[in-house]
């Protein structure tokens, strides 16, 4: 359920035929190491709306606070699931 989710997290919102993409960055020790990491990943990914943070959960940014529950709970869990799979190994 991709149709609510915005493009950088402010932009058109996109479709059911558009790719959602969404960084995973490391975690660490002290959530103030992150922001190197999350820089990279947000100058990399600039139509992200969010960036899942490995064994943490996700940080995300919208229009308002009263939008980003929608991307945070609607919207991410498939996509996280789904990468976590992909990324256990066999």
């Amino acid at each position: 359920m991709i149709k609510g989710v915005r493009v950088g997290g402010t932009g058109q919102t996109l479709s059911y035929l558009d790719t959602l993409e969404l960084p995973i960055i490391e975690n660490t020790p002290n959530e103030e190491d992150l922001k190197d990491s999350m820089a990279e990943a947000m100058i990399k990914y600039p139509q992200a709306a969010g960036v899942l943070v490995r064994r943490h959960g996700i940080y995300v940014w919208g229009l308002s606070t009263r939008k980003i529950p929608l991307l945070s709970y609607s919207n991410i869990p498939q996509g996280w699931i789904g990468k976590r799979l992909k990324l256990r190994p066999k």
